[in-house]
């Protein structure tokens, strides 16, 4: 068991290798990458259920921003282990192993097969609830969960959970100053240590998604749009839908935000995926198209999380989707895939 262990923690931190090298040579092919040599569409499975779906593209030499209707998105299944298919929220963790919150239990990926998390209520040193709605690694290496019932801080070393009353802990982050910042339905709190530690209210909005950029802005995403605060947490902008406006933000409902490694922010609503370009302040737009193969399989984006290959990983709650790269040496003509 530890021999396959260490293998599977192997297997995973070239797991986001093994994708670029799959989309640059020829004839690759496989469950979890289906890629194929004439790179056309392909269906993975038949099944239509909800999944984790990921996005590969090899970082480039210089920045290359491939227009939308190269991008298309392909697919990976419930069948490789996940506790249930929904899947909210995505981290890769400082040992390398991927964790999965889902509506039915909270799931760790080593490279072979998948652990779940469920809670007991019958013992209180559980997780508080099977229905997970975020999950973040602190500068301490703990796990803060954040789920319908609270917000769960797990300290793996001691097999350790606690538990502070929440209602819908949506989105967890820490800030450069090693500040804990949560959204939720009851609004923004951040996160204060002591003999007594407990959350502190910021602001009342619902807030779904909390970034903070390479600049030391913190993103919000509301029920009523995208927010911009300082570094001294004051409001400094908002966007949202603007009627007929295309480039605007596609969706006041914002679940999801990040920011990619050109500085882009991806912003996932209830009506689609933008790209945010913050030096034009323009929002690109990827919706679903049933007439479209290489669309995005849903406008419903559940979760964006890019690890430290450069992979990005994103759930929806209808179907996969999959960016990947042709023979492009630039990855200049990526694609999405079903």
């Amino acid at each position: 068991m530890l021999q396959n262990e260490i293998k599977g923690r192997s297997l995973l931190s070239l797991f986001s290798f093994l994708i670029l090298i799959c989309v640059l040579v020829s004839g690759c092919q496989g469950d979890l990458f289906a890629e194929t040599a004439d790179l056309e569409d392909q269906e993975i499975d038949s099944q239509e259920t909800n999944e984790a779906a990921f996005s590969s593209q090899e970082p480039p030499e210089a920045s290359y921003k491939p227009p939308p209707d190269e991008i298309k998105f392909g697919k990976i299944s419930v069948n490789q282990g996940l506790s249930q298919s929904s899947v909210s929220s995505i981290i890769q963790d400082n040992s390398g192993l991927l964790w999965f919150g889902t509506d039915d239990g909270l799931n760790k990926f080593n490279g072979y097969e998948f652990s779940i998390y469920k809670h007991d209520p019958e013992n209180v040193n559980t997780i508080s609830s099977n229905v997970i709605l975020s999950i973040f690694q602190d500068s301490r290496d703990q796990l803060w969960i954040g789920t319908t019932e609270g917000l769960d801080r797990y300290n793996r070393a001691n097999n350790e959970w606690q538990h502070f009353p929440l209602d819908q802990a949506q989105a967890i982050i820490e800030d450069s100053s090693g500040v804990i910042w949560v959204g939720s339905f009851a609004g923004l709190f951040h996160f204060i240590e002591g003999e007594e530690p407990g959350l502190v209210r910021h602001t009342p909005e619902i807030t779904y998604a909390l970034v903070e950029d390479s600049d030391g802005f913190l993103w919000v995403g509301t029920n009523q749009g995208l927010k911009k605060l300082d570094q001294d947490r004051e409001e400094i902008a908002q966007y949202q839908k603007r009627g007929a406006d295309e480039n605007s933000l596609i969706d006041n409902h914002v679940r999801v935000i990040h920011e990619d490694t050109d500085g882009d922010l991806w912003v996932g609503t209830l009506g689609g995926l933008d790209r945010f370009d913050s030096a034009s302040e323009i929002f690109t737009h990827f919706v679903h198209d049933e007439l479209i193969n290489s669309s995005i399989s849903s406008d419903t984006i559940r979760a964006i999380y890019e690890d430290r290959s450069g992979v990005i990983w994103i759930g929806t709650d209808m179907g996969r989707s999959r960016r990947r790269c042709p023979t492009d040496p630039r990855c200049g003509r990526s694609r999405f895939g079903r």
